[in-house]
C-alpha cells in the first residue's frame, strides 16, 4: 500500500472515531481542526503520521470512555 493511501485511510479512520466520540461530523470536524493543548497541535495535522495518528487515536479513546490523557 502506498503511503499517501495509508494515510488516507487513517485520516478516514480518525475521523470516524471522531464522529463516533463526539456524535455529529460538525462536532467532529470543529474538534479535529482546533489546537489541542495534549496534543501540541491541531488532531487533523497530527494524524498525517503514523505516529501522531496513534495520539489522536489515543485522545479520542480517553474522551470516549474517560480515560486520563
Amino acid at each position: 500500500m502506498k503511503t499517501s493511501s495509508k494515510s488516507q485511510l487513517q485520516l478516514a479512520e480518525i475521523k470516524t472515531l471522531a464522529i463516533e466520540t463526539f456524535g455529529t461530523e460538525s462536532k467532529a470536524n470543529h474538534w479535529l481542526n482546533s489546537a489541542n493543548l495534549a496534543l501540541g497541535d491541531t488532531p487533523i495535522s497530527l494524524a498525517k503520521s503514523e505516529y501522531g495518528a496513534v495520539e489522536v487515536k489515543r485522545v479520542l479513546s480517553a474522551i470516549a470512555y474517560g480515560g486520563v490523557v
